[in-house]
């Protein structure tokens, strides 16, 4: 049973400067020294990222772009520009999910296990993974064709 779920490809958010030492990352850093420091380097010459947080009870919590985050405190940013949504219950994960596969730093299987979650686990169509990860239909089928 497919259940109707509010559209999370059209939130709205708000960019706030956040200083780093508000920003809660539940993950570890398992990136080596030499990948944050060219990663760092990146930003110095692109500009830096803006980091997508939730925001409950004033506190913020990353939700995606762990690597950046880390990236970030590595070069020794103080403040960061977020973007800050309000998000409650399940959608906080369907968004981090969603936002984990379209970073695009996933292993095949591990894209397809996680689209497998927001299908499963959530009750949303292809379709609408399609439209939340930017991908075609066809796409992520044939994704989710690999764990068969």
């Amino acid at each position: 049973m497919r259940r109707a779920k509010k559209d999370l490809t059209k939130v709205e958010y708000s960019l706030k400067t956040v200083p780093m030492t508000e920003i809660v990352c539940n993950g570890e850093n398992r990136w080596k020294e030499k990948q944050l420091r060219a990663l760092a380097a990146r930003f110095v010459l692109d500009g830096m990222p803006h980091l997508s947080v939730n925001e409950v009870d004033g506190e913020y919590v990353l939700l995606s772009g762990e690597r950046d985050y880390f990236a970030m405190r590595f070069a020794g940013v103080r403040n960061a520009l977020c973007k800050v949504y309000r998000f409650e219950g399940e959608d906080v994960e369907i968004f981090s999910i969603a936002e984990k596969i379209k970073e695009g730093e996933l292993a095949p299987m591990d894209e397809a296990y996680l689209m497998n979650r927001l299908v499963k686990e959530y009750g949303l169509t292809q379709d609408v993974v399609a439209a939340m990860v930017g991908k075609s239909r066809p796409a992520v089928a044939n994704t989710l064709r690999l764990l068969t």
